[in-house]
């Protein structure tokens, strides 16, 4: 799975939610220089399975 956000829009910097959001699937946030975005990607079974669980109990 993988967020992708501008750095920079009307409401402001997605910096620290995209922070968190790394955080709290235990994963990095990386800076995507030449598009100017964050990303955010779960690459392992750990993140992917604590992104399953809030997903399963926090629907979109």
């Amino acid at each position: 799975m993988e967020i992708v956000q501008a750095q920079e829009s009307i409401h402001g910097t997605s910096k620290e939610i995209m922070e968190r959001i790394a955080e709290f699937l235990e994963v990095r946030m990386e800076l995507v220089v030449n598009k100017s975005q964050y990303r955010v990607r779960t690459s392992s079974a750990k993140s992917n399975e604590v992104l399953i669980e809030y997903l399963d109990r926090f629907p979109l």
